[in-house]
């Protein structure tokens, strides 16, 4: 299923709508499934705008990311780059991540449907609450271990894991985290041997990079960059800030192999041994002694909120991705 194999008329199915039915944004707005409401902008980003949407069929709200592909040339961004991002979307099929629905290409405008996050970004939410208890944090940090569980054993590694990249849907008063944004993601394949290739390119947040990225002098497992950044996450939950100050002249990189880092005032409360167990061990700064994905799940900080998560994931899959 890697996408680099295929050509862009295999790829997706957004090569595969012919212009002569959409001529115009009106056209794609009233489309028989799904309408979009132009006057309803939910968000904007660099050389896109989020309108509110709604399946016809099912009354169910969702979003419509506009994409200027004119204006995002400018930086560097074609369509070309973003079939991985839209293949990887197709593909994946969990509560904890963003469902895309549908997209179309019109008139060097691309158009995708997918699930609305009704309460907003986890990046914000912890700007407005600034720290989260543990047990809050358990809560969160579960569901974001049940994503990226997910997307690991499909063999794909997000590498932009942060806050910002975790939208949040409401249901009956509770919130569900769900992965988003697979722009740097990619397909992990193996060599005849059986192991998972490494990865050359420095690509992601750099305060969410881990230091094997940031130092560039080895190829590197995406999937345990991964780790670390999760770690650098729950940290952000528990403390309100970041563990590591990127702007170094090494961006951080000798207070990180150094396990430099420190708990904040703004702590809730005194860190449980567990608590301390498990960011050591999210934080590790060498790759080969971080744990992959399956280890971090029992660990014995999150392994019981961890399976009662995994138990509902057949509840949320119903209300959230039917």
């Amino acid at each position: 299923m890697d996408p680099r194999i295929y050509t862009p008329q295999q790829i997706t199915t957004i090569y595969k709508i012919p212009n002569r039915y959409f001529q115009t944004e009106h056209d794609v707005a009233h489309y028989n499934d799904y309408h979009f409401y132009q006057e309803k902008i939910i968000g904007r980003g660099g050389f896109s705008t989020v309108f509110l949407a709604k399946n016809i069929k099912t009354n169910r709200l969702a979003a419509c990311k506009v994409i200027d592909m004119d204006v995002s040339k400018k930086f560097s961004l074609n369509l070309n780059e973003m079939k991985n991002e839209l293949f990887i979307m197709e593909a994946i099929n969990n509560p904890f991540t963003i469902k895309v629905f549908v997209h179309y290409l019109v008139n060097h405008k691309l158009f995708i449907f997918m699930m609305l996050a009704n309460a907003g970004c986890f990046g914000k939410y912890l700007e407005n609450n600034i720290t989260l208890t543990e047990n809050r944090s358990k809560y969160f940090f579960s569901m974001m271990l049940a994503s990226i569980e997910y997307m690991h054993d499909c063999h794909i590694a997000h590498r932009d894991i942060k806050p910002d990249n975790f939208l949040m849907l409401n249901i009956d008063g509770h919130l569900v985290l769900m992965i988003s944004d697979f722009g740097l993601s990619s397909f992990v394949s193996k060599d005849d041997s059986g192991k998972f290739e490494l990865f050359q390119s420095q690509c992601g947040t750099p305060a969410f990079m881990a230091p094997e990225i940031l130092k560039g002098e080895s190829p590197y497992d995406a999937f345990k960059s991964d780790i670390w950044a999760l770690g650098i996450s729950l940290y952000m939950m528990i403390c309100g800030s970041l563990p590591f100050d990127n702007n170094q002249d090494d961006w951080g990189v000798s207070d990180m192999e150094q396990q430099n880092w420190q708990y904040t005032l703004e702590m809730k409360s005194y860190p449980s041994q567990e608590l301390n167990s498990i960011l050591c061990t999210l934080l590790e700064p060498k790759p080969e002694s971080r744990p992959k994905i399956k280890q971090l799940l029992i660990h014995q900080w999150i392994q019981k909120d961890y399976k009662e998560i995994k138990a509902l994931e057949k509840v949320l899959q119903k209300n959230i991705h039917s």
